[in-house]
This record gives C-alpha cells, structure tokens and sequence, in this order.
C-alpha cells in the first residue's frame, strides 16, 4: 500500500544531531533513478548541516543512508531490508506539488505476506520486511520484487517557486531553522510505513483479498467498542472517520504514550489515530492523530524536525518486530565512567569517548565561554571525538553535552591546556639558541612560562630575562608566543618541567630532558697515513640544527675537524673528494675518533673472444690470467658455438693488475700469451684465434671497447650482458 505524506504550514524547530547507534540491523538504499536524475543528479552543491556529499543526487543518497542509520538502530532484524528509492516529478501521478501543498513522498511494502513460517498470526498480512524477520529468511529474495520496500519522493521541490511558494528540500542532517523541509524527517516517516506502520484496509472497510493486517487489527474504536477484526466492512468505513474515537490498542504504543507523557492525543489511555471526518486517502488511519503533543514524526502531515520514531518504535513491537530498548547514555575515558558534571582534562590532539547506551539519535553540544564548538564533535558508532582545531585558539574549559531521543543527557567540564613546543626534543647546555612555543591562547593573551629549575631561566628575543609573554596573532601557528631558554653551565638537571599558565585557561605542561654536550674532534688520512684536507664530517643529528650548532664541518690541512655534540652515541659520516665515505660511532664519552679513507676502486673489465680455426671446441678452451704480483686465475670459458667461445674477467685495479693473459686448447697448435699491462683502465675486448695443429701460429687481435676482434663479437656480447656483474662466465 501506498501512504502519502501532506504538508502543512506552522512549521516548528527541534534541533537533533546525531549519527545513530549501529545494531545487526542492515537496511540498504536501492537506488532506482536513471542516469542524471534523483540520486543520480549531477549538479554541484556546497556542504550543508554535516551532510558533506558534493552533487545534489549524493546529497539526497546521503540522507537516505543516515534515515536507514537511525532505524537500525530501532529494531533488531538478522535479514537484510532493501529499500527501493527514486526522486520523481510531475509525471509521478501519486506526486503532486502547488504553491500551498505537495505530496513529498510516499511509501510503503513491496508485497505483504500471510500463513508463512514462523507467522503470529493466521491468515493476517504482514509486510514482507516484518514478515522476513518473523521467518527468519527472505522470502521474497527470488521474487521480482526483490526489495522489502519502495519509496518515491518529490523532486520537483527543490527551486520552484510554483511549488510550496519556493520552499526546498532541506540535504542537511540537522535542524533546518528555516522554512525548507527537512528530508531526513520525512524519508525516517516513509520508511516507518514501509516496515509496517499503515494499514492494508481498503478506504470503503474492505479487507485486503479478505483478510486482515496485523496494523489494522490493533486499531479500536472507542464509540463502537470494538476492534477493527471484530467489525464488519461498514463499521470500518464508519470509524477510520470516527475524529478523536479511533485509537491504537497495542499495549506497548500506549504504555509508552502513558509514561512519556503525551498531554494531548490520548483517549482514555490510548493514542488516537488520525481520522478526520471526511476520509483524506493516504492519510487516514495510518497515521497518529494531529492532536499529539508534543508533536510525534508519524503525524500526517511535516511539524516539525524530529529524527527519532518517537511512539513509533513501540507500535513496531506491537506488530511484532524487536525493538531496541535504549539504556542508560554513559561516556567513559581511559577505561574509567564518567558522571554528569565531571571535570577531566584532555590532551592537546584529538580525544575520543567510548560511548554507549541512549535512545539514538543522538546530539551532542561543545562550547567554550558560551561560543559554540560544534564543528569539533564528532559521533561515530560507539565513541565520541573532541576534534583538535586546525589553526588559532583551542586552550581552555569545554561544556560537553550529550542527549539521546529522550532528553537523557550528560554534561563533561573537558579542560585543554596550552601546549608548549619546543625546537629540539632535549635541551642541551651548550646549545646556542633554544626555543618555546606556547601555543592555544587567545591572541593578546598575557602568558607566564617558567621553569622547576633555578639553571634554567627564560628571555625574549632580544635577550632579556623574563617569565612574561604575549600571544600572537597568528592562527596558523595557533597564535604562538616565543620564548628563549638559557642554560647554566653547572648543576644541571637531567630533566626540567616547564610550565606555561594565563588567567582562566587551563596551564601547560612539558618535561624535556637536559644534556650535557661534548666536543668531538675526527682525524681523517688516507692509505698512506696522510692528512686529508676538506674532508666533510657530518653528524647524525637532526637536533643540532635547532641549538644553533653545525652539523658539518670541513677538515683543515691537519686533516682534523670538530663538532660540538650531545653526550651520546653518535653516527658521524666522513667523505672527501676522491675517497669513499666513511661511518664511524663514537660512544657517548668519546671525543675524538681516527678515520682512515681510501681511494675508490678502479674498475677494469676484459672480455675476451675466443676463434677455432680448423677444428671444433669439443671441450672448452683454457684462458689463464697472470697478475702483477705473480698470482694467476684460471677463468671460466663459454663455448657458445663450435668455433667461438668468450671468457671474462672484472676487478679492481687498484687491487690487481692483470698484466697477461694465455689461452690454450688441446687441438689448438700452440698457445697464445700476450702481454695486457698496456690497456687502459675501463672495459677492454681482445680477440684470440687459435689455429689447428696442422696450420702454422696463430693471430692475437687487441682492440679497445668499442672495437677490434671477430665480427662475430659483438652478437655474442648482447647475449650474455647479463653476466657483466660476475667475475667470471660459468657454464
């Protein structure tokens, strides 16, 4: 069935902000828009009321996710409900829109069900959402209508000026305070009549296909004393217009309304239904009678913003579903409760509440001297985070309050201090320049900063002693004040508190540790025990920097070079043009270390080509490679054809000087030796052919990198670039 939802003029303002309590209950948005249009609509939009989407159609998604949001936080279901939801216009003829009224949405089951598994009640209807929780399956899930519920919405409400005189959907998740509609009320109303809250009566009394709903059958009627299952079709059609008479019968709707109270909308105990004296189709009996107040969601027509079911959650337990009975709101912090009116200080970063219980929706306020902080809450499923801002003031004493559904609340008193900063992590006594930061305050703000140590005194910028200093006006920086630490040179601390306090705002606090520094002298030569001159010794120590100290030095003609270090262990990196770099540690008491740097290595390669001229290499030839020293190497040979193989040889020439090289096989008529000490010191290639032992000598053809040897060289190198990083080729 389908029930319409009317609007009327007189609108009020409640204001409610919450993102809801998640239970099991999963309710999905099917978004049954075409391309551009509803859901879909691509125009741009600016962020309103926490509802940050960036086109108009995910704006409206938005809505509809948080309105799914609040109601599982209701009713305890296993079984997923799909909701079927598209924006529609004028074509829509169930829509309709004037300068006075409009149709804003409309919704209802998909299918209703009776006699299935686990049903309460015989032949009764049953929406199919209700009925698939009762079940405990999905009973439409191979249907056509493979969606619980289907819910259609006005879009043509948005700018028209011949549409309620120009009032607008309102996309935000909170309060309108205006005169647009607020969208999350409405779509949490639609969605309410699609789980069950109408009735499946036809409008002359009939009964839908002969049997009754489970909605119907809890409506009364006090004049006739009878209940809509014990009437006959005209006694119904008498009493849905029976004004003030027509009430609901569920025990748990009414003993709800008892204890809330409602202070109009009750006859004798029982809420009255919605039953004007002349029918309103859409309207009629399925909604709570205008009469109630305070104001109820399920009334025909829009009042006011409300994001909670009110006296609909208990008719939902009436019908038969499991609902979710809020308990007592409680906010905790480092594992500990907290009771209304505590006052507990924070860090200066963002803080989180675990929290739990309340009727959802619910809001939360933060203020500070009476000017909102809002923005900086933020409600997530079960915790509660107090932002850090982002620029200017954040020091001093948060009024936190929290509320459910139910105008249950709690008040936190949250006390953020000044923060204070420095440039280094320590303080060092030899440093020359050492800042604070005290950051937080108002700006103009007079701030004192002092220390729990006589060594350690403040100054301004110019060097005057003081204790006293101004916020600035600087929100980038959170309106930062500076100040100058100077440190004795005796009866240091290992540790100093320092403390930053104003009138009215909570004090700051930070405990830094105090070094005492060293000076570190490094002696730098090279193989031959010479002084290195301009070698460059460098620090690992990103804090040396912030004390004003270098972090590098150069070496002078004695090859020596301090730095002025804290008293621990430390990396120094030493390198010099021409050398390889070199680290060494000096422990915490070391001041002064030795380092010996060494050339680079000298990198040769020869890659040799080896010709069969007149046999085959039936085995591989041998190649021999002698070295200043009088050491030799047998290198490793690849025989890549009958008549060619390669060798090659890699390594530092500041290490070996191969100064010959022999190569040799079993058919070969002689080896050939030649002298290699002349090549250059970068990649060399030589070519050898070997003659048969019928022919007479052979040829030795040396070349550069780039040339000489067998044409067939070149080929074969390409393919084995992939050894040029090992000594030696291996088979």
């Amino acid at each position: 069935m389908t029930v319409n939802l009317f609007i009327k003029s007189g609108l009020a303002a409640l204001a409610t902000l919450a993102p809801a309590l998640v239970c099991a209950t999963q309710i999905t948005i099917l978004n049954g828009d075409g391309n551009g249009e509803g859901f879909n609509d691509p125009t741009p939009v600016a962020a309103v009321g926490g509802n940050n989407a960036t086109t108009l159609g995910a704006q409206r998604l938005a809505v509809f996710e948080r309105a799914a949001g609040i109601l599982e936080s209701y009713i305890d279901s296993d079984i997923e409900i799909v909701v079927k939801a598209q924006f529609n216009g004028a074509e829509d003829e169930n829509l309709f829109c004037s300068p006075n009224a409009a149709t804003l949405g409309s919704a209802g089951a998909s299918t209703i069900q009776r006699n299935f598994p686990g049903a309460p009640l015989r032949d009764t209807w049953y929406p199919i959402a209700l009925a698939n929780d009762l079940a405990n399956t999905d009973l439409n899930a191979n249907s056509e209508k493979n969606y619980e519920i289907s819910a259609t919405f006005n879009g043509d409400i948005d700018n028209n000026d011949n549409c309620l005189r120009g009032n607008n959907w309102y996309y935000g998740f909170d309060d309108p305070n205006g005169p647009d509609n607020s969208l999350l009320s409405v779509v949490i109303h639609e969605l309410l009549h699609g789980l069950g809250f109408t009735s499946a009566v036809n409008a002359n009394g009939t009964l839908a296909g002969g049997y009754m709903d489970v909605f119907s059958r809890n409506l009364f009627d006090q004049t006739q004393n009878k209940s809509w299952d014990q009437m006959t079709s005209a006694e119904r059609l008498s009493s849905s217009t029976n004004d003030g008479n027509l009430v609901w019968n569920g025990a748990q709707a009414n003993q709800a309304a008892n204890a809330l109270p409602l202070s109009n909308g009750l006859n004798a105990g029982k809420i009255q239904m919605y039953a004007p004296s002349s029918y309103e189709g859409g309207s009629s009996v399925s909604h709570f009678s205008t009469a109630a107040s305070p104001n109820e969601l399920m009334e025909p027509s829009y009042t006011e913003f409300l994001t909670s079911p009110g006296l609909a959650a208990p008719l939902l337990a009436d019908l038969g579903w499991t609902v979710i009975t809020a308990t007592e709101l409680q906010l905790s912090y480092n594992n500990q409760p907290l009771s209304s009116g505590q006052t507990l200080a924070i860090p200066t970063e963002d803080t989180s509440f675990p929290l739990s219980g309340g009727k959802p929706p619910l809001s939360a306020t933060l203020s500070v001297n009476g000017t909102s902080q809002d923005s900086l809450v933020e409600l997530q499923t079960n915790s509660l985070t107090i932002k850090m801002p982002t620029s200017g003031a954040f020091a001093g004493r948060y009024e936190l309050q929290v509320t459910d559904a139910d105008n249950n609340s709690i008040t936190l008193y949250l006390d953020r201090p000044l923060r204070i900063n420095t440039n280094v992590s320590a303080l060092l006594d030899q440093a020359i320049g050492q800042q604070v930061w005290i950051e937080g305050a108002a700006a103009g703000t007079s701030i004192t900063l002092t220390s729990d140590s006589p060594q350690i005194t403040t100054t301004d910028g110019s060097g005057q002693a003081t204790e006293q200093f101004v916020a600035s006006n600087d929100g980038g920086n959170f309106n930062r004040a500076v100040a100058n630490l100077k440190l004795a040179t005796t009866n240091l601390p290992t540790q100093t508190t320092l403390t930053a306090s104003a009138t009215n705002l909570p004090q700051g606090n930070q405990t830094l540790d105090v070094l005492t520094g060293k000076t570190a002298t490094i002696t730098v030569t090279d193989t031959a025990n010479q002084p290195v001159t301009g070698a460059r010794i460098e620090a690992d120590d990103q804090r040396l920097t912030g004390w004003g100290l270098n972090s590098s030095e150069t070496t002078g003609s004695n090859g020596q070079a301090s730095l002025i270090l804290a008293r621990q262990t430390t990396i120094v990196t030493v390198s010099a043009s021409g050398y390889g770099s070199k680290n060494v540690t000096l422990a915490q008491e070391q001041t002064s270390a030795s380092v010996q740097l060494q050339e680079p290595a000298l990198a040769f390669s020869l890659n040799g080509n080896i010709n069969a001229s007149g046999f085959s290499f039936d085995e591989a030839p041998t190649a021999t490679l002698t070295f200043a020293d009088g050491q030799s190497e047998n290198l490793t040979t690849l025989v890549l054809t009958g008549s060619f193989a390669t060798f090659r040889w890699e390594g530092d020439l500041n290490q070996q000087t191969p100064i010959r090289i022999t190569v040799d096989h079993p058919q070969a008529r002689s080896a050939i030796s030649r002298d290699i000490s002349a090549l250059g010191n970068t990649t060399q290639t030589i070519t050898v052919e070997l003659s048969a032992l019928e022919n007479n000598g052979g040829t030795l053809d040396l070349g550069g990198s780039g040339g000489g040897g067998s044409p067939f060289s070149l080929l074969f190198l390409l393919g084995i670039v992939e050894f040029l990083r090992r000594k030696a080729f291996t088979v």
